[in-house]
């Protein structure tokens, strides 16, 4: 299915992920071990990927369960949940929308219930990093608590530049207005943007 052939892809990246989760001087990785999973049926839709990090020290091990959607967290279970761009999964999701993105159809709402506590409890996205293209510019969205949200974008000559950085998550529109001060401030046009991509 199409949400099976996204895990596929993402695979490689979520792996690398879990590689490089160990703590700096600590103990060395020993194995990834990988092992498939349809946790809610398979009727759902839903399917995912548990990636375990072995160390040489056990307490240094890491667990990374990879979803492909967000039925898992449908289910009111006490449990550590690590979330890595469910803005981008095959069934999408913004915290900060409360689960109103499930709000046409399914179970009558109540999944829209659960989800809104879903959110709410893990309101705080402690660690993010999003590449979008907006207004013909590379731009980079990235943040790790406790420090503020910052925003970045891929300059003419090809540097990085800072363009500005929050307390609160930014949103598109608010980018889109920091990228036309930047413009008008650097007397860039339509064409130098045009000729950059070109290049």
């Amino acid at each position: 299915s199409g949400m099976e052939a996204l895990l596929n892809a993402a695979l490689p990246m979520a792996k690398a992920f879990t590689t490089f989760l160990g703590s700096p001087g600590g103990a060395p990785l020993k194995d990834v071990r990988i092992s498939r999973f349809d946790g809610v049926g398979t009727t759902s839709g839903d399917v995912g990927t548990l990636l375990y990090r072995v160390s040489e020290d056990p307490k240094q091990d890491v667990a990374v369960v990879f979803l492909g959607g967000r039925k898992f967290v449908l289910q009111d279970d006490c449990r550590l949940v690590v979330m890595l761009n469910s803005e981008d999964s095959a069934t999408t999701f913004r915290l900060e929308n409360k689960g109103q993105e499930v709000s046409a159809g399914g179970n009558f709402g109540n999944d829209v219930e659960v989800l809104g506590k879903f959110c709410e409890t893990f309101r705080e996205e402690t660690y993010y990093l999003r590449l979008l293209l907006l207004s013909d510019w590379p731009v980079l969205i990235f943040r790790a608590y406790p420090n503020p949200w910052e925003v970045y974008l891929e300059a003419l000559d090809g540097d990085v530049v800072r363009l500005f950085g929050r307390s609160r998550k930014p949103r598109p529109e608010e980018i889109l207005q920091e990228i036309a001060k930047y413009e008008e401030e650097n007397g860039i046009t339509n064409a130098d943007k045009m000729a950059k991509i070109q290049r």
